[in-house]
């Protein structure tokens, strides 16, 4: 019998998630949010002591960002 012969392992092909790449494509439509946010980062840096944190405002920019990109990504998979 012969022997098979060794093959070296396929090279994997490097995986890109579509949806960071797609979020890169949305930000200059969401820049209303990053205004909103920006701001906000801003004032709390301002200040020495608050209890404010812009957590609202993040979320809106990634809610907006992933409004824009999901559509985007899901025509994508297979």
């Amino acid at each position: 019998m012969a022997e098979a012969e060794a093959q070296p392992p396929a090279a994997e092909e490097e995986v890109v998630d579509s949806l960071i790449k797609f979020r890169e494509e949305c930000i200059a439509e969401t820049g209303k949010w990053k205004k909103l946010l920006d701001e906000c980062t801003e004032r709390v840096n301002s200040k020495a002591r608050t209890k404010e944190s812009c957590h609202y405002e993040m979320v809106d920019y990634i809610q907006a960002l992933d409004h824009c990109a999901m559509p985007k990504t899901f025509a994508t998979l297979k």
